[in-house]
Parts: C-alpha cells; structure tokens; sequence
C-alpha cells in the first residue's frame, strides 16, 4: 500500500498548531498556578508573550516537583529533576526540533531556546536551587545562604527572559538579580504556612536565633501573643529586606524600561511585589494572615489595577515601606 502524500502546507500548518498548542498550555498553566504572573504576561508585548509564559511554566513544573513527591520517595523526585536536565540539555545540543511526550512545557522550550538563543546555565541554576530544595530537612543556616539560593531560582528566570528580549545591559542584569531575591523572599513568605504545615521550617537559622523564634512556632503556627510577636518580629526582618532589594531592583532597571517595553514588562513584577508587602505590612508581618488576604477577591483586584497602573503610566515607583 503506498503512503498518503501529505503536502508541505499541511505539515507547516500542522506543526504551527502543535507548537501554539504548547504555547496555549503554558498560559493555561501559569494561569492556575501563578496567577500573578499570568497577569503580567498579559501585558507582555506579542513578540515575546509566548516564550514568557514557556519560562513561568517550566518554573511552575520544577517548583512543584517537591509538593508531588512522597516524603518517603525522595528518589521520585530525583528522576523528575533528572529528566528535566536530560531534556534540556539535548535541546542544547541539536538544532533539530524535538519533542517531549506528554510535556508541553518542554516541547515550547524546545521551540523557544534555539529562536531566542536561551542559556542554557540559567536553566541549570534554576534546576540547581529546586533540586536542593526536594528535602524538607534542608535549611538554610544564615539569611545569606537564603538570598544565594534565591537568586539562583529567582533571578536565572530574569535573565532568560532578558536574554529573549535582546537586553544585555549590565544594570538591568543587576536590577534582575536584586528582583529575583525579592521575589524569592516574597513567595518563601507568602508560602510560609503552606511549607509549615508540610513540615518544613523555610526560615534561615540565623533568624530564629536572633528573635528566638522556635521551629514549632514556624511549623504550627504561633500559641501565644509572645510566640506571635518573636514570629511577626521574623517575617518583618525579612520583608525589610526583600524590600532593599526591590528598591534597588527599580532603580536599577530605570533606564531599561524607559527605553524598551519589553524591558518594562520583565520588570513589572516589581508591583506585584510592592501589593503583597504592603499587604503583609497592614497583617503587622503574619504570614499567617497575609497569605490568605491576599488570595480574597478585592486584594486581587487591586493587584490587577496596581498592574495596569504600573504598566499605562510606566511607573513602578517604589516608596518606603
């Protein structure tokens, strides 16, 4: 029997659907899991939306590889992490186009990296810090160590990113490193209470020493107005600097963004961050009243008009805290 002739506008077309497909499911993805961000991309100019959302959404797959793993399979994990490595690094090494069964993420990176010339030790960075993260025993001795960890998670996304939209200035990688801790620092804040209750004390040790905040405080949630205050005392510590970070992460990419759109959407999380701090700062610094709050429907709405603000009028300014 002989074969079906396909003509090449099909393939084409075929293969332009796959890839819009995976494109489709990233947004979808960033959508349910990190609603922030799928506020931002929205607001990302069209040449750069579809490989902003590929990078949130390969976040969003190694960051929640831990939570899908049994305590009791660490193993699980590894070959998650493993897997993920492999692929990316065959990307790497072939300019045909592959694809990934049953994962679309990857099949959009796939796409993306070779036509925005993505690094790949930014991905590995990124792979790096999460890997480390898999055991719920781990913690970081001093604040530190905490903001090294974080800048390999948090700010190697930034800098892919910058990398898709052409910007190499030196003070924008810098403003991406400071904007990377932050949002580190944020979200270990706002997951304060998630993390707790799967018994993981997020917290650096130096920091409970110095307010004498112990970890059944941090794992259970505070049984006394003084293990409340020892714990408000922390997380304030931590806000304070995630907002040194954030403020110089805004002056630092100032140029940038008067001069490139693209620029200003990367760097549009700057609000984002500001919302959740003031939030945490109006709960007097308890996560475990800042973390639900920010989830109830009018602070999800000002997150969105803080947004549309930041982006029509070009302004992430950055007031003390």
């Amino acid at each position: 029997m002989s074969r079906r002739w396909t003509s090449p506008h099909k393939i084409i077309t075929r293969a332009i659907s796959n890839s819009a497909s995976y494109d489709d499911y990233c947004i979808s993805l960033t959508r349910t899991k990190d609603y922030e961000n799928y506020l931002i991309g929205l607001l990302v100019p069209r040449d750069y939306k579809s490989v902003f959302f590929a990078v949130k959404a390969f976040n969003i797959e190694i960051a929640t590889i831990r939570d899908n793993t049994p305590k009791n399979s660490l193993q699980a994990g590894r070959y998650r992490f493993q897997y993920w490595r492999n692929s990316l690094q065959s990307i790497g090494k072939t300019s045909e186009l592959q694809n990934f069964d049953n994962q679309p993420v990857l099949n959009a990176l796939a796409r993306h990296i070779p036509k925005y010339n993505l690094s790949s030790r930014w991905f590995e960075r990124s792979l790096e810090s999460r890997f480390k993260d898999l055991s719920l025993s781990v913690q970081q001795e001093t604040v530190e160590d905490l903001e090294m960890e974080l800048e390999y998670a948090h700010s190697s996304l930034l800098y892919l990113l910058l990398e898709a939209i052409g910007v190499a200035d030196e003070s924008a990688q810098f403003a991406a490193s400071h904007l990377g801790v932050c949002t580190g620092l944020v979200t270990l804040l706002r997951a304060l209470p998630h993390h707790s209750s799967n018994g993981w004390c997020c917290l650096p040790e130096e920091l409970l020493l110095k307010h004498g905040l112990s970890r059944r405080t941090v794992l259970h949630g505070p049984g006394s107005a003084e293990e409340r205050r020892t714990l408000q005392d922390a997380t304030q510590d931590l806000a304070g600097l995630a907002w040194a970070h954030l403020v110089k992460a805004q002056q630092l990419s100032e140029a940038c963004r008067t001069q490139s759109a693209p620029a200003r959407a990367v760097f549009l999380s700057v609000a984002s961050m500001t919302h959740f701090l003031r939030l945490l700062q109006s709960r007097d610094f308890d996560p475990f009243l800042a973390a639900p709050a920010a989830l109830e429907a009018r602070q999800q709405l000002a997150l969105q008009l803080r947004l549309l603000y930041a982006h029509y009028f070009k302004d992430i300014t950055v007031k003390q805290l």
